[in-house]
């Protein structure tokens, strides 16, 4: 089983994004609060997330862009490639006031004649688009296309964060000194820091623990900063994803974040090191989406996420 986890603050600003999902059935409303709404997180300029509602035929290129060798569903393209015929009403006004620069499908690669007989189906990859515009106003184009029936919704381009990690030992994984151990409950050995991981027992993890300690055969997909592969407490687990920042096969942490997460997820337990995760035996599929500060846009992170699980190829598990 492959379960795919996002834990970092910017989930938080990407509520605000998923508040935009049904703003367009209140039109008015939304004009008047949407600026207030996207003040409160950060978005790259330039950039808006549009999709289609379904009575809008999806963007086709027109035969002299495909005759060049151009690809919607797996490069982005300019306004003049597509073909007239297929352009939503909201778009064409968009260029006409702010010059559209590129469009770009938010999930290359899943598109095409077989998408409503699989599980994209439910995210139909056809109408979901990334706009670029030579105009900065984002949120200004926003309230523009917000008058515009063919439109489910548009929202900026949201930049996602990483939390901060304290570095301090009874916080993080690192074990307090001897005498601040506590060495006595269970036989045969402790984690010196389950005392301070409340919040953990808090879900009575005991009982579960009781029953099963976790098993190798569950995949956690952990798509962050990356995954230090080298840490004790994941040695042998950590299965080395796709780094999308370099663009290579070596996910390691650079920041810090992801190992942390990995480790709340599965860090080995009753081997009187560091903490106790809750899955002991679980695998941990390391996804590098965010960079060495933390940081990576809602569109980058989404196809990165579908493209490396496999959509339509097994369960995914939210």
């Amino acid at each position: 089983m492959l379960i795919v986890t996002f834990l970092f603050s910017g989930l938080v600003a990407s509520l605000y994004s998923f508040k935009t999902f049904r703003i367009w059935k209140s039109k008015a409303q939304a004009v008047n609060t949407l600026s207030e709404d996207f003040k409160k997180v950060n978005f790259k300029e330039g950039e808006i997330i549009i999709k289609f509602k379904k009575s809008s035929s999806p963007l086709v290129i027109n035969q002299e862009a495909i005759g060049s060798g151009k690809n919607l569903n797996k490069e982005s393209v300019v306004f003049n490639d597509l073909d007239s015929n297929t352009v939503p009403k909201s778009l064409s006004e968009l260029n006409k006031r702010w010059k559209i620069v590129s469009i770009d499908k938010v999930f290359k690669q899943l598109g095409g004649d077989n998408s409503e007989t699989n599980d994209v189906s439910v995210i139909d990859p056809n109408r979901t688009y990334k706009i670029s515009i030579e105009n900065n106003s984002v949120l200004t184009a926003i309230k523009f296309l917000s008058g515009f029936s063919d439109i489910e919704y548009a929202e900026p381009n949201i930049l996602l964060h990483a939390s901060l990690v304290s570095d301090d030992p009874f916080y993080r994984d690192q074990s307090p000194p001897a005498s601040e151990r506590n060495l006595s409950p269970g036989a045969g050995g402790w984690n010196p820091l389950y005392d301070y991981q409340w919040g953990l027992k808090k879900t009575n993890i005991e009982s579960a623990w009781s029953n099963s300690t976790g098993s190798a055969e569950i995949i956690v997909a952990v798509i962050d900063t990356g995954v230090d592969y080298n840490h004790p407490e994941l040695l042998g687990r950590v299965i080395n994803g796709h780094n999308y920042v370099s663009d290579s096969e070596d996910s390691m942490d650079d920041h810090g974040h992801g190992t942390h997460v990995a480790g709340i997820i599965g860090a080995a337990g009753d081997n009187l090191i560091g903490i106790a995760g809750v899955n002991w035996k679980s695998r941990i599929l390391a996804i590098k989406g965010l960079d060495a500060g933390g940081s990576g846009s809602i569109t980058d992170l989404a196809q990165r996420l579908l493209t490396q699980v496999g959509v339509g190829q097994g369960p995914v598990k939210l």
